[in-house]
């Protein structure tokens, strides 16, 4: 109904007539102790809880001119009673269909309003998708027929009992902790998750019941258990609608929490008979059933910040129905005021420290419900092929994240004519500003991780365990080709170099009386060969002992000098005693990400720094993009598993694998004289000046990117 059916102009239209099925009975107080009462509509088997000025109206409600029952309800309830507070009980009347007709007469109003609701068959998929209900059966004659029995077990009595079991069961559990503990590793497994599924399914259906007893207890109606999917996610749920009639809010608390009392009623003997049960099949599924009893309990079901138990338990603890919306209402408009500074009125007039709550509790939903939904999202993809994955993905994000954003900035806009604060030009000016940074393109840069090697080095190392004799090494030194860089000997080569010289001596003698005596002349040849085999040795020998003198093979400079060395020493083969790089040869490359490539070109120019403080940059130019991804990384020192920036994993075999999409570049140091100083690896980032970007622009390029990887297309 439009606002302003009952002015002035319309003063010949009648009142609708209340539905003669409504029942309307006396509430609960209201949180500020002011009565209330309840309509309750059968067909729906919806309440809807007004104040006494509404239903002091409705008491004396007639079928007649709004004039006429202005004269009438003022006469009757002996108060003024004005036109918009007859005209704001016909909108609340006719929006919740609670006449036989709108207030315009015409009965097809309802008809349009009914089909105003009807969602297109597209738009119908998607919110079925998103939410749906199923009831299962009708619990009613099930909880009567049981209820004699389980009448006990919902009374103060059980409660101590359960109580002092709970204190001996934990007390009893925490001298076996460490076996409790283990137990719980050993069942984090296929067969774990079958028995932890099983015990699930039966703890949700006593959960229910215990509402549903509960309920029983104070002669409130169950009409349906059934289970609700949220995001095709199965959720059991019991119509506890008619507690509302309760007046006493201690009632309606016991109904809200005796799902959780019932899980930790079974948590409690379940832990008792891990204790006392020996292992075993049975000692498993006490295990199971008490673990999953108590984090449902206490960690799921205590949740303020979805429509659980947590959120009817605070709800009813703060006398506040529709929490959810009211505190909603609140934290948006504390949003507003905190912005812009509108001036507007509060939704509803409450106590200082309650609307802190509410604030408070709503933000603390938008928070959760944020990484809530955004890993349901990830779950819903993860679950589904590639591309219903991705379109069920952006559903979640549009639906339950950007949509209400948007219809909040709607409303910020809607207000504008309030926004004349200096807080408001504060708040504008500072959106304005990122706008401005998030859209225009002033970021030219790309980073790349790269490293600056030389592209010829020379390692210095004993070719064998040797002694050292000299070292004519320093960090940064300047060598010419040539020059000796270290110097190294081995006692037990020189004296197998003495020995074998000893031999071939030996053995030219033994031949030279070969030739002359007949006694020795049948053994010339093998005497020839033993020869030659030992000069050959002897050969090695002095060239292995040549080795440990290490000369520079060009000029160059001494890098990653091992500074312990000391005359005398014991240097194992192969140990890096240093590196000799040739500086006016260095070789730099780097890797970019996939959503660069379209920015790089061959010839740009830009600078490679280094790690760490202080150092200098160097000019390169761009001269070599590779045209496919690297499948595999020759070089961990990029890596984030050796503190680099590419996230990258390593395979059973070793080999390192990126976890996205990276190209190879090389790049060209523009001035090979650079007084860079130099390690024989230097790890940095190489800066590319490229084609300006915003922010905007690389997001909606990366999910793009990702969007189009994922679905493989």
């Amino acid at each position: 109904m439009n606002a302003g059916v009952f002015s002035e102009s319309n003063d010949m239209m009648c009142l609708p007539t209340l539905r003669e099925d409504l029942e309307i009975e006396k509430g609960g107080s209201f949180l500020n102790g002011s009565p209330s009462w309840l309509i309750h509509d059968p067909l729906r088997n919806q309440f809807f809880r007004v104040g006494a000025e509404t239903f002091e109206i409705l008491s004396v409600w007639r079928n007649v001119t709004v004039p006429q029952f202005c004269n009438l309800a003022s006469r009757l309830l002996k108060r003024n009673v004005t036109r918009q507070q007859v005209d704001e009980t016909a909108k609340f009347l006719y929006a919740n269909q609670l006449t036989y007709e709108p207030a315009t007469g015409e009965y097809k109003a309802y008809l349009e309003q009914e089909t105003a609701k009807q969602k297109s068959f597209g738009a119908a998929m998607l919110h079925n998708y998103l939410f749906f209900k199923i009831p299962l059966f009708d619990p009613t004659k099930l909880i009567d027929l049981c209820w004699p029995f389980v009448r006990g077990l919902f009374s103060r009595t059980a409660v101590v009992a359960l109580a002092i079991l709970a204190f001996a069961s934990l007390y009893l559990v925490s001298r076996q902790w460490e076996t409790f503990t283990s137990t719980f590793m050993g069942f984090l497994s296929f067969q774990g998750a079958v028995f932890y599924g099983a015990s699930l399914i039966v703890l949700k259906f006593l959960h229910e019941f215990g509402h549903a007893f509960m309920a029983r207890k104070y002669n409130v109606p169950v009409p349906v258990i059934g289970v609700a999917f949220l995001v095709l996610f199965p959720v059991l749920f019991t119509d506890t609608t008619a507690a509302v009639r309760l007046k006493q809010r201690n009632q309606r608390l016991m109904i809200d929490v005796a799902g959780i009392l019932t899980e930790l009623a079974v948590a409690i003997i379940a832990t008792l008979f891990w204790v006392f049960l020996p292992d075993g099949p049975l000692r498993s599924i006490a295990f199971t059933t008490a673990t999953l009893s108590w984090a449902l309990s206490l960690l799921v079901n205590l949740n303020p910040f979805m429509r659980f138990d947590g959120y009817y338990i605070l709800s009813d603890a703060l006398g506040l129905e529709n929490l959810q919306e009211r505190s909603f209402a609140f934290a948006k408009w504390r949003l507003r005021e905190i912005l812009f500074k509108p001036n507007v009125k509060p939704p509803e007039i409450v106590e200082k420290k309650l609307q802190t709550l509410l604030i408070y509790h709503a933000w603390g939903t938008w928070i959760y419900r944020f990484f809530l939904f955004l890993g349901i999202a990830f779950l819903v993809y993860s679950f589904f092929i590639k591309v219903i994955g991705i379109i069920l993905f952006i559903v979640e994000i549009l639906w339950f994240i950007l949509l209400p954003i948007w219809r909040e900035l709607r409303i910020w806009w809607q207000l504008k004519s309030h926004y004349k604060t200096f807080r408001s030009l504060v708040s504008c000016s500072i959106l304005i500003a990122l706008l401005i940074v998030f859209f225009v393109p002033w970021s030219s840069r790309i980073d790349m991780p790269a490293v600056l090697k030389s592209s010829n080095e020379f390692h210095v190392f004993p070719p064998i365990n040797a002694q050292l004799v000299e070292a004519n090494i320093q960090e940064q030194l300047q060598v010419k080709k040539g020059s000796v860089l270290v110097r190294f000997t081995s006692p037990n080569l020189a004296a197998n170099m003495l020995i074998s010289e000893k031999r071939t001596q030996l053995l030219k003698t033994r031949l030279d009386r070969a030739t002359v005596s007949e006694l020795e002349l049948s053994s010339i040849t093998v005497l020839q060969q033993e020869l030659a085999a030992e000069k050959q040795k002897l050969q090695g020998l002095k060239e292995k002992f040549q080795s440990l003198v290490i000369r520079s093979p060009f000029d160059g400079k001494l890098v990653n000098v091992d500074r312990g060395l000391n005359a005398g020493n014991w240097v194992s083969k192969q140990q890096p005693l240093s590196i000799l790089i040739a500086p006016n040869f260095m070789k730099l490359y780097g890797y970019a990400k996939a959503e660069d490539m379209d920015r790089l070109k061959t010839g740009q120019g830009g600078y490679f720094i280094a790690d760490g403080f202080f150092k200098k940059s160097i000019p390169v130019t761009l001269t070599e993009i590779a045209e496919i991804s690297e499948v595999e990384l020759t070089d961990s020192l990029l890596t984030e598993l050796e503190g680099g920036l590419i996230p990258a994993v390593k395979d059973n075999d070793g080999t390192i694998l990126p976890r996205s999409t990276w190209f190879k570049v090389s790049l060209k140091i523009s001035n090979q004289n650079n007084d860079l100083t130099m390690k024989s690896i230097t790890r940095g980032v190489a800066v590319i000046e490229a084609e300006p970007r915003s922010f905007a622009y690389r997001v909606f390029n990366q999910i793009a990117f990702v969007l189009i990887r994922e679905s493989g297309f």
